[in-house]
């Protein structure tokens, strides 16, 4: 396997495979790959019933990212995974985040936001790799995975802004069309924008998501979107011999499902004491399935405890590719769907989300203050004997609050001598009786 690509795409594939974790007892990361980026592909637009922002020309990648950075992205990816699912994995539930759809989804917020906003930002996601070199790195991981002739993974973005509510900075959708390949549309933001927006996730994501977004608050200005599709074959596939039917998975909450295993030897081997874990390659190597599987007597949620995204790492680069790995692996698919703002609140991306936001550099809107209000995520998975289906797509709502107004010092009125009042139509101001109080007494 060529080392330099093994690099590429780090982030994504711990994402993908981190599905397994909660899946089957196991957790994951993947990817040895080619050396060079091919040349970006531009996707076919989705045919939405909106107005194009800009006509930029995507960018060509010309910065691969150092190792610096996938530590830090897979930091984030199995720091965002503990916090926003590790109750439900507690609970025995399945769950899937990709890391990567929430970075390129907030990266693109990030290069219109400024001060603490953009600080806190790039802090939590890659830990504090600077807004211009995280744009190069993504440019030239999204060229990577569209690039790849082995296998399908696709990379969409897009920026929604809601027609005479938000006039974006000079420059802006220009530079997210060319480092992120963003659509970018002006919209009505009524149910046909939210049905526009719904049918752009399903086309960039193969259909895995249908559906997103149920409907558009009065108060969203924005959506920066992200979605992806991964789909790719085994290397070495599966024969009618390796796979038995009737098997039984024994449940978190001490259950059994009937399930099918499909059986493999596997040249990738990893321990760290506590559990034990194997990679299986994709088509053309570029991308592996990793899963951890903890020890008997290692509960699961407990191992997760204390799991970072560096430990995952020196285990990955650390194993044994020469060993002989005998694999029983369940055929699964499972989908998943959490609303992160609260979970990146607690990571430490706290003034995105308020009153006191800095996205200057995003645009300028009509009525009131920028901030995010909501970060959507949702996810599926489908590992058969065939290989493995996945996609994820990330929805980061702007919204518009009402601007707080300078408070004006209290009156004092004390009807203690002879008044006008009435009674008025408050639609047009019509006073409809009108009269005046001199006395109130008998």
């Amino acid at each position: 396997m060529n080392k330099t690509g093994s690099k590429k795409m780090l982030s994504a594939a711990l994402a993908a495979v981190m599905m397994a974790l909660t899946a089957c007892g196991q957790t994951g990361e993947s990817k040895e790959g080619k050396g060079t980026a091919a040349p970006s592909a531009e996707p076919a637009p989705a045919q939405v019933n909106v107005q194009p922002l800009s006509n930029a020309q995507l960018l060509q990648p010309d910065t691969e990212p150092d190792q610096d950075f996938y530590n830090k992205a897979a930091d984030f990816s199995v720091e965002l995974l503990k916090r926003s699912a590790g109750e439900d994995i507690a609970r025995g539930d399945n769950a899937m985040i990709s890391a990567e759809s929430v970075i390129y989804a907030m990266e693109m917020a990030a290069n219109g936001a400024g001060g603490n906003t953009l600080d806190q930002i790039q802090n939590t996601l890659l830990g504090g790799i600077d807004i211009e070199t995280a744009d190069k790195y993504l440019l030239y991981l999204r060229a990577a995975a569209e690039g790849n002739e082995d296998i399908r993974f696709h990379i969409a973005n897009s920026f929604w802004v809601r027609e005479g509510r938000l006039e974006p900075a000079e420059g802006y959708a220009e530079l997210l069309r060319s480092y992120f390949g963003a659509d970018m549309y002006l919209a009505p933001f009524d149910q046909g924008t939210c049905d526009d927006v719904n049918a752009w996730i399903s086309e960039n994501t193969d259909g895995m998501i249908p559906h997103m977004i149920d409907n558009i608050g009065p108060e969203d200005v924005a959506f920066l979107i992200n979605a992806m599709a991964f789909e790719a074959e085994w290397q070495n596939e599966y024969w009618d011999d390796d796979i038995e039917e009737g098997r039984k998975f024994y449940n978190a909450e001490g259950g059994e499902d009937d399930c099918t295993m499909l059986y493999s030897c596997e040249p990738v081997y990893f321990s760290d004491g506590q559990a034990e874990g194997f990679a299986k390659n994709y088509k053309g190597g570029d991308y592996a399935f990793v899963a951890i599987r903890p020890n008997d007597g290692v509960e699961l949620s407990d191992y997760l405890d204390g799991f970072t995204g560096e430990h995952f790492m020196e285990m990955y680069r650390g194993a044994d590719r020469d060993a002989e790995v005998y694999v029983e692996m369940p055929e699964f698919k499972s989908e998943y769907d959490v609303s992160l703002a609260p979970t990146l609140i607690d990571m430490g991306i706290t003034d995105a989300f308020e009153d006191i936001a800095d996205f200057t550099g995003m645009g300028r809107t009509m009525t009131g203050i920028l901030k995010i209000d909501r970060v959507l995520h949702k996810s599926y998975i489908e590992v058969s004997r065939e290989g493995t289906k996945a996609a994820a797509a990330t929805v980061v709502e702007m919204t518009d609050a009402a601007m707080a107004m300078e408070e004006e010092p209290p009156h004092y009125i004390t009807l203690d001598k002879p008044f006008i009042y009435a009674i008025v139509d408050t639609e047009s101001g019509f006073p409809i009786f009108m009269g005046v109080t001199n006395t109130v007494g008998e």
